[in-house]
């Protein structure tokens, strides 16, 4: 394997020991053995799905001018956009790594600790997919909303990145970034929710579930980050962190066009003018949302990785 793509990532004793001891813990530590706990909780009514200020147009007069009904329905719709963003993260951007790295122990250029902890990441993944997909469907069922938004931005544009890179050597080291990052940033976006005591009792469960196996996983694909990049050519090594850098920047961009998708499956006059305030505002909205200053994950990578932090990665 060329040293573009060299992914012999056990060389030192101090990856095997963490992955070993992240692994040694997951059959008790993953929230997929407690799966019962969160499918048991029923659905509260009254609770709101979503919280208020993580809808990207709260702060607009449009939004304070809706009916109580309005406001709910577009709370719903934002946990269905946060969840179904989830499953395309997971689905388009996580687990072609987690399967890249998997496959490379069939030639041996993984070891068996990390390619088990990948397996393992990976089984954690496809229930954090099952929770979204669970728990939309809650909403769609006890709200009877059928909303299905299919239009994510970082999923948009990571698909857009690697698609387009000229060898096959630049995509999988960009999978594999890009699986490293958003794992590590995932844990920073779960955090907007995580003590929301406010919102649906099983949403916010399940939020915790995932956040808590994240914390797990940020080290698995730190320790990844850190012993592929250090293997990789110059040109490899400029790959994989123009990709971290272009993850990092579009992580917390609003996703304005799931928003509208939904506003526009809810077809009601009395949404023209939330709708307008969007479309109108669109770029200052795309430039300006950031909804959480802390980025512990992000921090933890880069750390790994001996680059400096700096708040300009996020711009």
């Amino acid at each position: 394997m060329s040293r573009h793509s060299g992914m012999d990532i056990e060389t030192r004793d101090y990856s095997r020991e963490v992955i070993e001891r992240i692994s040694q813990s997951w059959s008790f530590d993953a929230e997929v053995m407690r799966f019962k706990g969160i499918t048991s909780l029923a659905f509260d009514m009254h609770a709101p799905d979503f919280l208020e200020a993580m809808v990207p147009f709260s702060s607009f007069d449009a939004w304070r001018a809706l009916e109580p009904q309005d406001k709910n329905d577009l709370l719903s719709a934002g946990w269905i956009i946060y969840q179904s963003n989830t499953i395309f993260i997971e689905t388009d951007l996580v687990t072609p790594a987690c399967i890249e790295v998997i496959r490379s122990r069939q030639d041996n250029s993984v070891g068996p600790e990390m390619a088990r902890s990948m397996a393992e990441a990976m089984t954690d993944e496809g229930y954090h997919t099952l929770l979204a997909v669970l728990t939309c469907d809650e909403v769609r069922a006890n709200r009877q909303l059928a909303l299905f938004p299919a239009d994510f931005h970082l999923v948009n544009v990571m698909n857009a990145y690697i698609h387009g890179l000229d060898s096959e050597w630049k995509r999988r080291i960009a999978r594999i970034a890009t699986a490293c990052c958003t794992e590590n940033h995932i844990t920073d976006y779960l955090d907007l929710l995580a003590n929301a005591t406010s919102i649906q009792p099983m949403f916010l469960a399940a939020v915790n579930a995932h956040a808590k196996d994240e914390w797990s996983h940020g080290s698995q694909f730190a320790v990844l980050a850190r012993d592929v990049y250090w293997q990789l050519s110059k040109d490899g090594k400029q790959v994989f962190k123009e990709t971290v850098e272009l993850v990092a920047k579009n992580f917390f961009r609003a996703d304005l066009n799931a928003w509208i998708t939904v506003i526009d499956q809810l077809a009601r006059p009395s949404l023209d003018g939330v709708r307008a305030a969007v479309v109108d505002n669109a770029v200052e909205l795309q430039r300006g949302v950031e909804f959480t200053n802390n980025n512990r994950g992000l921090m933890k990578l880069y750390d790994s990785l001996e680059w400096e932090w700096t708040n300009d990665d996020r711009q």
